[in-house]
């Protein structure tokens, strides 16, 4: 509002000596000499016929900050830069000058004498109020000038709201003036960059501004203690009934910061009370939601690895939020894969399961294949001998597998069976070696030696109760012609059965021993155990 109002003193003092400027030249530059006081200053002039273009560097008068205003007549787009307040504002419109032929017509240098200065305070005082509405994300409604000049700051769209030429004499003259009449004249003023109007919310706005630049700075230099306490401090001072881009940006900003300083969790919960206050804005363009996805993808990975699971399920929940907009198929199904590994670690199995359905639904190729990842994944940690997370993604494993996955589904139940015998829970190892079978059997002599080794460290344990159906377990595997891998688990499910004082089976086991091996040395031995 001040910027514009210097600008437009000079526009007033140059049109009211209205000379043509006349050249060809495609760049026209120039200055305008100006005295306040005593002092002196110039106000700088482009006009660039190529870009159609015209950028106005105004100087601090009369109180007021520096800045620039660039005017572009085919976009037909006004941008003022406010270094002070590290901030541009965007309007539709130009000004009086249809185009950039109008306008150099309307400027005249004759009238500007060597040595000589425009005395700012003879020039017409003219106040304009703006009113800020959102931040402008998608940049490439700017021309190229205008996105080279604010580069470094955000641009906000504002409009101009009509105003009187003395309000700001008139706002210290009526300070005594009633309630009433205060609190409808600030009404205009809600929201908006309005000096003259209502002084308060300008200050604010201006200090908002101020330290969300610090912020940055401290940011860019590394200082993130520092910035996070500048953040917080510019969140503190928006004025009320400001638009949600200032909160959404600065929440966004403090979050990177605090994940810098290793605060997850408070990072994740700006990203969320950014979401909560505008989802659309908090998400940004397509393109921006691409980058942020993957960003908070890697994020939650980074998590995963350091075993801080809540701060991961944050991480892919806000991935998902990313992902939605930018369309990318993959990417949310890959955050809902992680995200049901998480909630399976933790035990939420409800929640996990919820994401897998949601996955299989709209990948479901992905979801079939991280069951053998998950198997995968099970068998370096089981190499490693941490059986109990080996155990979780096994299991997680089966959550992933559908009716046509029998060998996927197979492997995880033998797996689960390896990781329960190894916990010394034989219970379950043996509960989950007969789902094995149930799924899927075959003649393999790897599981049937496997669960003959199983059975001997039962029975050197004297764990009786369950070592015949080990061995079992162990026939149903082998295959009928290796008779040597047969007799021996019929002689020692024999034995077995003996402990449990079950003599009929440990006679039917000795007898078909005999028949499998008749020339065994030790088949006799094998019979004569039931009678004796």
């Amino acid at each position: 509002m001040y910027l514009i109002l210097v600008t437009l003193l000079s526009l007033v003092y140059i049109q009211s000596h209205a000379a043509p400027l006349i050249s060809t030249e495609p760049v026209i530059e120039f200055t305008i000499p100006l005295v306040e006081n005593g002092k002196d200053s110039v106000e700088k002039i482009r006009l660039d016929a190529k870009s159609n273009s015209a950028l106005f560097s105004v100087p601090s008068v009369q109180g007021s900050n520096a800045g620039d205003i660039m005017e572009d007549f085919n976009k037909k787009l006004t941008l003022i830069r406010v270094p002070y307040l590290r901030a541009c504002f965007v309007s539709r419109g130009v000004s009086d000058a249809s185009s950039l032929a109008a306008l150099k017509l309307g400027l005249g240098l004759n009238e500007f004498q060597a040595g000589e200065g425009v005395d700012v305070s003879k020039l017409t005082k003219e106040t304009n109020t703006w009113k800020v509405s959102s931040l402008l994300v998608d940049r490439r409604l700017l021309s190229q000038g205008m996105d080279s000049l604010c580069a470094r700051f955000p641009i906000y769209f504002a409009r101009q709201l009509v105003t009187s030429a003395t309000d700001e004499n008139q706002a210290d003259k009526e300070q005594d003036e009633s309630q009433s009449m205060r609190r409808k004249r600030s009404q205009n003023c809600v929201g908006t960059l309005c000096h003259f109007l209502n002084v308060s919310i300008f200050k604010r706005m201006a200090n908002f501004l101020e330290m969300a630049g610090m912020a940055e700075m401290a940011q860019q230099m590394g200082n993130y203690e520092q910035s996070v306490e500048l953040y917080t401090s510019a969140l503190q001072c928006i004025p009320p009934n400001m638009p949600h881009d200032f909160f959404v940006r600065l929440l966004r900003d403090r979050a990177e910061v605090n994940w810098q300083l290793l605060r997850y969790e408070d990072a994740c919960s700006d990203i969320d009370t950014a979401l909560k206050i505008d989802p659309m804005l908090a998400l940004g363009c397509e393109l921006a939601c691409d980058v942020q996805a993957n960003r908070w993808i890697d994020r939650g990975d980074e998590m995963t690895n350091a075993g801080n699971v809540d701060a991961a399920i944050h991480c892919f929940s806000i991935v998902l939020n990313f992902s939605k907009k930018s369309r990318k198929v993959i990417t949310t199904a890959s955050a809902l894969v992680r995200r049901a590994t998480m909630y399976y670690r933790k035990g939420d199995i409800s929640f996990a399961r919820k994401d897998i359905n949601s996955c299989r639904k709209i990948h479901p190729e992905l979801a079939k294949g991280q069951g053998a990842a998950s198997i995968k994944i099970g068998d370096v940690l089981f190499g490693k001998k941490k059986y109990a997370e080996a155990l979780d993604l096994y299991k997680l494993a089966l959550e992933f597998c559908t009716a046509d996955m029998d060998a996927v589904c197979f492997e995880a139940h033998n797996c689960i069976a390896s990781c329960y015998f190894c916990l010394k829970n034989y219970d379950k190892a043996l509960i989950a070696g007969k789902e094995a079978v149930k799924v899927k059997q075959c003649k393999s002599a790897s599981e049937a030696k496997k669960w003959k080794e199983r059975g001997k460290e039962l029975f050197k344990a004297n764990k009786y109760s369950l070592l015949d159906e080990y061995y079992s377990l162990a026939l149903s595997y082998a295959h009928h012609s290796d008779k040597e891998l047969v007799s021996q688990l019929l002689c020692n499910r024999s034995l077995a059965f003996l402990k449990k004082n079950f003599l009929k089976s440990a006679l039917t086991d000795a007898k078909e021993c005999v028949k499998t091996r008749p020339s065994w040395s030790k088949v006799q031995h094998a019979v004569a155990r039931p009678w004796v």
